[in-house]
């Protein structure tokens, strides 16, 4: 049964380094310039902080 159902399935593989291809490449490159870059934080919770923000 199993190797009926494996005939219809073909495997589809990315190059290695592929970010256009990757969507959460376009979501942090998009986050980056609109969101978290020009900032300077003094502690890493308000980097963190900034990212749940930006992510919301």
């Amino acid at each position: 049964m199993q190797d009926c159902l494996l005939k219809n399935i073909t495997l589809l593989f990315f190059p290695l380094y592929s970010p256009q291809l990757n969507h959460i490449e376009r979501l942090w490159s998009y986050l980056k310039r609109n969101h978290l870059s020009f900032r300077i934080n003094e502690k890493i919770d308000d980097i963190v902080q900034a990212g749940r923000n930006s992510w919301n």
